[in-house]
């Protein structure tokens, strides 16, 4: 047994405060878990976008300007984002739901970046968040859509959060 779980001080104090003893509040540790998410998926985007410059230059092709490309890559964050919170939805609500997510990580890269070629009806398409994003460089981004992804995306964190807490994993 070590100190925190010998000792009174600590049942005591998140007693007196409403607070787990070994951790912070549920609202803390899921904003640190989206921050976390957000920068790693925000760095994967990033580093993808000098990838592909770094190609473009290795061939010595003219390829499209760095700055371009990382607007380009960091334009696709809301629809990952969404994508990461159905899968962190679908583990909420039990660890025989992770498929779900694996599904929505699939049937996203299916649909979307590769709906085209498969050969997808539109209206299937348009189901994956990544349809809804340009995926060519210097495309402007729709605002709208993006707006409506972050929505879903928070959305979706919140019902896992819910989803965890009766679990009792938070």
């Amino acid at each position: 047994m070590g100190y925190s779980t010998s000792s009174g001080f600590i049942a005591a104090f998140a007693h007196e405060f409403g607070v787990t003893p070994w951790s912070g509040t549920c609202a803390s540790r899921l904003l640190a878990a989206a921050a976390t998410a957000t920068v790693t998926a925000t760095l994967v985007l990033l580093l993808a976008g000098v990838g592909l410059v770094t190609g473009a230059a290795a061939v010595g092709g003219d390829g499209p300007g760095v700055v371009d490309v990382l607007v380009g890559a960091v334009s696709q964050l809301p629809a990952t984002l969404a994508v990461a919170a159905i899968a962190y939805a679908a583990y909420g609500f039990g660890s025989r739901w992770i498929a779900v997510g694996w599904a929505a990580v699939v049937l996203d890269l299916l649909l979307g970046p590769l709906g085209t070629l498969i050969g997808a009806p539109q209206w299937l398409r348009d189901t994956a968040p990544h349809t809804h994003l340009p995926a060519d460089v210097g495309a402007p981004v729709p605002l709208t859509a993006a707006f409506i992804l972050v929505i879903v995306a928070t959305a979706l964190l919140a019902t896992a959060s819910w989803a965890l807490r009766r679990r009792d994993l938070v």
